[in-house]
């Protein structure tokens, strides 16, 4: 059984509505990541958001939520 995981890049996470905030594409994630700002990345399928990666480098953090 196949499962398929859908990608969102965005500017972070709203815990309250439990969605993204700011999406961008996947260019201006590789940007700012080059650039050590801060981004987030939605894992989820199906209608669940599955996995929170939140990352700033300049800050020297990578956090992962279930």
């Amino acid at each position: 059984m196949r499962t398929q995981i859908e990608v969102v890049h965005c500017a972070g996470w709203n815990p309250q509505t439990r969605l993204p905030v700011g999406a961008m594409s996947e260019d201006r994630a590789r940007e700012r990541d080059k650039a050590g700002e801060p981004y987030a990345v939605l894992l989820g399928g199906g209608g669940r958001q599955r996995a929170l990666f939140q990352v700033s480098w300049r800050d020297h953090y990578l956090g992962l939520f279930f």
